[in-house]
């Protein structure tokens, strides 16, 4: 019965006599083991030989421990078979000794415990695994939620555009629809000069509603990508002088370009470039004080060139620099006669973008 027991918990028992060294084996740990009782005899060199090298100072403490008579409890250690295989073992033990506490024996059992080890290990390695997916979904959860945010600001994005880019629309409009219904209206009498004065009023209103929406399709078509950019090796000084030239500057502003080399050969689309320079003089055109100086200035920075544009307009706060390309803003503070659409720095944006450049405002209310 007793063997039949240890051969299903895969448990043997042993019998040390500490006065001849001699070692007693049951069925089950030869078995275990996988030792011929018939040829192999336990001695305590063969004993430490079939454990593992790793785990041999661990066994020598816990056999020292044990033959003192201290509670070394139980111990955990790897055994090598005949055939090199490597098992997992569990080991106990207690002294016997005479009435006068001298010792004389040590007994003890050892369990074949490979296959709990194996399944702990495969436990260990679905719990790595469950937390390794935990932390996939943890790390996925917040893209999405970034993702979500992103979509959020972006339809609100949308919204404000398709609000703000319907009143600007609306506006130019109402003028030319109001002064179309007062021109047909045959029951009031209108001068030659006052009809005059209207249809200008109607022509004006019509040319900034059609800039308008040539903006929008621009912006629109640099966005998508469905405008073809075809580059090419310029110089860039040329092009601005160029725009400069080709711009309606009062009499009462100076454009300083400010360069240090004959020529700076870039590669990009000259058309598009020469738009972005034209829009943002332009608005630094507006906004400047009169009798003020606006500087370009144009130079090398490693492989690539910065175009600097200065003006002495009214400046923008740092809450507010963030919004100088969205499409239609306008500063709050700006209490200039002459505004634009709100697109034009957007518009240039887009087209530094689309050449994989850069643009920035730097600015402080009340300085240059």
């Amino acid at each position: 019965l007793c063997s039949e027991a240890q051969r299903v918990a895969k448990i043997g028992s042993w019998d040390v006599d500490l006065a001849t060294g001699t070692f007693t084996w049951s069925d089950e740990l030869y078995k275990i083991n996988k030792e011929d009782p018939k040829t192999f005899i336990p001695t305590q060199e063969k004993l430490y030989k079939k454990i593992h090298p790793e785990d041999r100072k661990l066994m020598q403490d816990w056999v020292e421990k044990t033959t003192a008579g201290l509670d070394a409890g139980e111990v955990e250690f790897r055994f090598i078979l005949p055939d090199g295989t490597i098992r997992y073992a569990r080991g106990s033990g207690s002294l016997i000794t005479d009435k006068q506490g001298k010792p004389l024996r040590l007994l003890g059992t050892t369990q074949d415990i490979t296959d709990e080890k194996c399944a702990e290990q495969k436990l260990n390695e679905s719990l790595i695994e469950l937390a390794q997916r935990y932390s996939d979904l943890r790390r996925v959860n917040k893209e999405l939620d970034l993702v979500n945010a992103s979509l959020k600001k972006l339809d609100e994005a949308k919204t404000e555009f398709v609000s703000t880019a319907a009143h600007e629309i609306r506006t130019p409009l109402t003028s030319i629809l109001g002064f179309t219904q007062t021109l047909l209206n045959s029951g009031i009498k209108i001068s030659d000069e006052s009809k005059r004065k209207y249809l200008g009023i109607i022509e004006s209103e019509s040319k900034r509603l059609s800039r308008l929406v040539n903006s929008l399709l621009d912006i629109s078509r640099i966005e998508t990508g469905r405008t073809e950019l075809k580059f090419m090796r310029f110089d860039i000084i040329t092009l601005v002088k160029d725009v400069i030239k080709s711009m309606a500057v009062p009499d009462t502003l100076v454009v300083n370009l400010d360069v240090h080399d004959e020529a700076i050969m870039v590669w990009g689309n000259p058309e598009r470039l020469g738009q972005v320079v034209r829009n943002i003089l332009d608005n630094a055109i507006r906004y400047s004080r009169s009798g003020t100086m606006i500087t370009i200035g144009l130079h090398r920075s490693g492989a690539d060139v910065v175009a600097r544009i200065t003006d002495t307009g009214p400046g923008i706060p740092e809450s507010e620099r963030g919004k100088v390309f969205e499409k239609f803003y306008r500063y709050r503070g700006d209490m200039s006669p002459s505004k634009g659409g709100g697109l034009g720095l957007a518009i240039a944006r887009s087209i530094i973008e689309a050449h994989q450049g850069k643009i920035g405002v730097e600015s402080e209310p009340g300085k240059v």
